[in-house]
């Protein structure tokens, strides 16, 4: 019995010693293998060992040391070298297994570490989007599909006319708040949210003199959008006309200045836009005549220009065609162009006329110079014809009638000059007074004679009003009785067969800021005394918009100002309350002793929001809580309109216009009737969304604040469906044809 056990165990050694190769195969034959496998919570699922084993099975499978069956997910369970069943418990799950089988005395090992995920199977909610004025993807109202916890896709909505723009979209149906993302958790309902377009048009500046005219384009988008005029700023009636695109611009007798015209473009379906069209009428200069001057004769010409203070400033001297070097013999002496030309020849002197405020223009002045012709004969002078300008205060126009032998003129009231080298002269008075105008002629020879007139200027510059070293001087027609403070003296004057009683006064620098009563027969006034200034006055001021009511508040300068809100011609105050709705045009006029300078300003009362269509046009559209809307239907001369309808409560008719202001959110409904007098009845219902104005911010905090009580009440339900699962485990489903493998894709939770 030994001697056999012995001989076994000999041959069995020797069998060894004889396959050498065996051995060496037995010592590489343990091999690791590993997967991370995902698998769906509830979903029936096998796991094939060899799948993940390049294909190899063995004999005999057995736990770890570290891991056991005992770790596999909740509801599997393994037979031999396949795990089975339907996990039923989340979780992170890891299991190893070794493998060996034998051949004779050599064992094959290997091991397999295996990590299963078990994820819940994710829920798919419906996104619905409701474009209300809109279209999305083709459709009023469109929907998707989206998996829990992803994300939606929020497509951009679309308007047919253009008339509205997509602004996003929003949880709630009158709210104006748009969200820029959403995680899907449940089935939801997004609301277009739409901004109503203004036309489109932009301000513009027209330079135009007075008695020229001009045109311009109006560009607008839409292009075809319908263009009037609002309001003329302060310009006559006729001056701005507009044809299309195209606006007139007629300047014929329009003063100097800056004017403020408001453009209206309209389009249906759009708010109507504005804008400014700042017209300025430059400094006029009246034309100058060409003087004829003989050497040695002192030339002066004071330019006549609107406004009269205007600053006179030379620019250039050419003389015989070509640049004059020696300018200097010409010099500007107050507002006077004054000079004694050197050389026989033609001198051109251009000068510019400027002021704050204005648009500065130019002008050339031709003076032709010769040489003096003497003669015997003495030089004379027939008349003086004087005459007021109707259209310019204190203006006067002078012209020298008859004579002969006459070498130069010289025009001068009261001793100052004011035009030379002309027959005919343009003079206007500072303020009323009884002036001496004397035109002197000077003949070949060198003698002289003078003419002179008596001109009654009764216009008074600003009769309330007094500065300190300037005359002030009021002018009284007739026998009226007058009396005034010893401040001032009375004069007797007659002029032709006509009386005249002279109010006049210089006051000093002492007196500024007193008062002097005068009486006029039934009339009498006081006069103030202000500073004299050397500057011409500014008439700036802002604005600003209680309701109705529109307070300015001077910020320009001068002695005093005044302003007029409803261009009537009379002084309103500092403040002014509008009886209706309405773009209105407020004057600021501003004066000291130098001139009296206007501007304008626009404000818009009430709704600046409007358009103008046809009944059949009215759209639907979407307004904000407190906002104001103003529709302004274009309808007959005598048609009545008439509101129902749930938008009528927030809806007033005065005459074409329709005027919304809701005070409460919602979808309303309005519908509009138009009663012709032949007593025909046209109808058009439309729907008004009115949009609570939310504070983006807190809507914002409150959204997010919402996405965290849910997501912690998720995962509060999700611990109680596992500790549920974990006491009644669910039976395991019928066994599917379907395996997981090892590359197998899954869902995940975003």
């Amino acid at each position: 019995m030994r001697s056999g056990i012995l001989v076994t165990a000999v041959m069995a050694v020797l069998m060894l010693l004889s396959v050498p190769s065996l051995i060496g195969d037995a010592a590489d034959a343990t091999t690791s293998y590993s997967a991370e496998i995902t698998l769906d919570l509830g979903e029936y699922a096998e796991i094939h060992f060899p799948e993940y084993m390049d294909g190899r099975s063995f004999a005999h499978v057995n736990n770890s040391q570290n891991s056991s069956d005992d770790f596999l997910p909740p509801g599997m369970v393994r037979e031999g070298d396949v795990i089975s069943g339907t996990p039923n418990v989340l979780g992170d799950y890891s299991v190893s297994y070794k493998f060996h089988d034998s051949f004779i005395a050599i064992t094959y090992d290997a091991t397999l570490s295996l990590t299963i995920h078990v994820l819940d199977i994710p829920e798919e909610y419906t996104v619905t989007y409701d474009a209300g004025l809109g279209l999305v993807n083709g459709s009023s109202v469109w929907s998707e599909t989206i998996i829990e916890n992803t994300y939606a896709s929020l497509p951009r909505a679309t308007h047919s006319s253009g008339a509205y723009t997509f602004m996003g979209w929003s949880m709630d149906p009158v709210s104006t708040v748009t969200i820029d993302d959403l995680l899907v958790t449940g089935d939801v309902t997004l609301y277009a949210v739409w901004e109503r377009n203004t036309v489109l048009i932009r301000d513009m500046a027209a330079t135009v003199s007075n008695g020229q005219t001009a045109e311009m384009n109006v560009p607008t988008d839409p292009s075809d959008s319908i263009v009037t005029v609002a309001s003329l700023g302060g310009l006559p009636e006729g001056s701005v006309t507009v044809s299309g695109h195209r606006i007139h611009l007629d300047m014929t007798g329009v003063p100097s200045g800056t004017y403020q015209v408001v453009l209206e473009a309209s389009y249906t379906g759009y708010y109507t836009g504005s804008c400014i069209l700042t017209v300025n009428v430059p400094i006029v200069i009246v034309e100058p005549i060409s003087y004829m001057l003989s050497l040695g004769d002192t030339f002066s010409y004071t330019p006549v220009t609107d406004p009269s203070n205007a600053t006179i400033e030379i620019k250039n001297v050419r003389f015989d065609g070509s640049d004059f070097p020696d300018s200097g013999c010409f010099r500007v002496e107050g507002r006077t162009i004054t000079g004694t030309p050197e050389e026989q020849g033609v001198y051109e002197i251009s000068y510019t006329a400027s002021m704050d405020g204005f648009v500065s223009v130019s002008d050339t002045v031709v003076i032709y110079v010769s040489d003096p012709q003497t003669s015997s004969d003495p030089v004379t002078l027939g008349s003086i014809e004087t005459s007021q300008r109707a259209d310019e205060p204190r203006t006067f126009d002078f012209v020298a009638i008859g004579g002969g032998n006459i070498a130069n003129y010289v025009w001068s009231v009261d001793g100052e000059v004011f035009s030379s080298s002309s027959p005919t002269a343009l003079y206007r008075f500072p303020t009323s007074g009884i002036y001496t105008v004397r035109c002197t002629v000077t003949g070949s020879s060198g003698d002289s004679v003078f003419l002179e007139t008596q001109v009654v200027c009764q216009d008074s510059y600003h009769r309330e009003a007094a500065w300190s070293d300037v005359p002030y001087t009021y002018i009284v027609e007739g026998s009226l009785e007058v009396s005034c403070d010893p401040a001032f003296t009375m004069t007797s004057r007659t002029v032709g067969d006509i009386g005249y009683t002279v109010i006049s006064a210089t006051f000093s620098v002492s007196d500024v800021g007193t008062s002097h009563h005068i009486t006029v027969g039934d009339d009498s006034w006081d006069v103030t005394v202000y500073p004299g200034e050397t500057t011409a006055p500014r008439a700036d001021f802002t604005l600003e918009v209680d309701g109705n009511t529109v307070r300015a508040t001077f910020t320009g300068t001068g002695s005093f100002h005044s302003f007029d809100f409803d261009s009537d011609g009379v002084p309103d105050g500092d403040s002014f309350t509008y009886s209706s709705d309405g773009i209105y045009q407020i004057r600021c006029t501003a004066v000291n002793n130098i001139s009296e300078v206007s501007t304008i300003q626009t404000v818009t009362i009430g709704p600046d929001l409007k358009e103008d269509v046809l009944l059949s046009g009215l759209t639907d559209f979407h307004m904000g809580v407190g906002e104001k809307v103003r529709v302004s239907l274009i309808v007959s001369g005598g048609d009545v309109i008439t509101v129902s309808g749930t938008a009528a409560d927030f809806t007033t008719v005065d005459g074409f216009n329709l005027t919304f202001h809701p005070t409460d959110a919602g979808v309303f409904d309005l519908t509009v009737s138009v009663e012709s007098s032949d007593g025909n009845v046209q109808e058009k219902t439309i729907s008004v969304t009115v949009k609570d104005e939310i504070d983006y911010e807190q809507v914002s905090s409150d959204y997010h604040s919402a996405l965290v009580v849910l997501f912690v009440a998720g995962i509060g339900c999700i611990i109680v469906f596992v500790l549920l699962e974990i006491r009644s485990p669910r039976k395991p489903r019928r066994p599917s044809t379907h395996t997981i493998g090892k590359d197998h894709n899954r869902r995940y939770r975003r």
